[in-house]
């Protein structure tokens, strides 16, 4: 998109997966359980074993402080 990029933080639970660097990616499968990608996009986006790459996310422990309103 043209424009200067957008950073967003956002608390998202994923309580089974390890802490630290993890690659954010995208797939368009067929079906919910489908891990290989179903639908390509015209993008030239970088992509690992057919998902698209879309940056870095840092799984933290989540804090004891109230999320701000």
């Amino acid at each position: 998109m043209p424009g200067k990029p957008i950073a967003e933080k956002a608390r998202v639970l994923f309580p089974n997966a390890p802490l630290g660097e993890h690659r954010l990616a995208l797939a368009l499968t067929r079906k919910p359980c489908d891990t290989a990608p179903h639908v390509r996009l015209g993008t030239d986006l970088p992509m690992a074993d057919g998902w698209y790459v879309l940056g870095r996310i840092d799984l933290a422990r989540p804090s004891t402080a109230a999320p701000p309103r």
